[in-house]
Formats: C-alpha cells, sequence, structure tokens
C-alpha cells in the first residue's frame, strides 16, 4: 500500500527503527549480531581488533515479511575505505594521501576547513583522478560536465 507523500517525508527523518515501528515491521538481527554486545571485533581482511564503532551496521529491509534485518560488517572502516578507493580511483593509499593533502580546491580556491568538504574528483568515463575540490565545484562540476563551454576555468581545469 503507498504512503501519503506528507508520511513519506516524516518517514525520512527518522530512523530505521522508528520507520519499521510505524509501518508495522519486524525488527530481527543476523545470528552474529547482538546489538547489546559492545566487545571488540576483528576484520576478517587486516586481521585487526578494533572497537565495534569501527565497524558499520548493515541494514536490510525485506518487504516480503515486512522485516528490517541488522548484521555488522565484517570488514573495519578503514580496510571497507580503503578497497572502494582502489576500485573506484583506481589509486594507492599514497596518492590518496597526497590527494587528501590538498588545502585549497582546485577551481575556486577555497581553503578547505576540513576532510568532510573535500572530493576526490574523477572522469566517469576514464576513471582518471583529477584532484581535490570542493563540495560545491563537485556538484557544479557534476552537473555542467557534459557542457565543457559553460566557465573557462572549468574548462582549463577538465583539460589539464
Amino acid at each position: 500500500m503507498p504512503l501519503d507523500k506528507t508520511i513519506e517525508k516524516q518517514l525520512a527523518a527518522w530512523s530505521y527503527d522508528e520507520q519499521s515501528k510505524y509501518k508495522g515491521w519486524k525488527t530481527k538481527y543476523a545470528q552474529r549480531f547482538n546489538p547489546d554486545d559492545k566487545s571488540d571485533c576483528t576484520c576478517s581482511k587486516c586481521g585487526e581488533t578494533k572497537p565495534y564503532t569501527e565497524f558499520k551496521l548493515n541494514r536490510t529491509i525485506n518487504s516480503r515479511n515486512n522485516t528490517l534485518y541488522y548484521s555488522r560488517r565484517t570488514w573495519c572502516r578503514s580496510c571497507t575505505n580503503g578497497y572502494k578507493r582502489k576500485w573506484t580511483y583506481k589509486i594507492s593509499d599514497k596518492e590518496y594521501k597526497q590527494l587528501m593533502s590538498a588545502t585549497n580546491c582546485e577551481i575556486c580556491n577555497i581553503e578547505f576547513k576540513s576532510n568532510r568538504n573535500k572530493f576526490i574528483d574523477h572522469c566517469h568515463t576514464t576513471s582518471k583522478v583529477r584532484g581535490t575540490l570542493c563540495t560545491k565545484c563537485n556538484t557544479m562540476l557534476g552537473m555542467i560536465e557534459k557542457d565543457k563551454i559553460i566557465l573557462p576555468n572549468i574548462n582549463k581545469y577538465l583539460k589539464a
């Protein structure tokens, strides 16, 4: 049964638990996952023992039986992020650290306040990494990348 649009907007602000209770869903946990267990976990990739907070939580919704399943990932955050970097950008950890050490956006020259607003820009057709951008420039570039005549700075940046 489709939900009313206003209810969908309210649900978007709620957590998965709140959403599932509203929809009348059951909450189940995977066999290996105990939500009250705060002990350290061992990463299956690097073999290091780390706090449970270093392992992301998986939430899977099964709409057939209206059940929300929880489990923890078996790789720690740093192994997961490193794997994504190698496959998405095809760069090493050394190259990644060099890109993240940039202090200014390569288009607008605004100084980065933190790593949260740094984005590694890459060509979606060739996967070639071009540089480090701020949030605004990354969004703008994504919207106008196909029309390279709009701004001369972006055109110059894309040719580099």
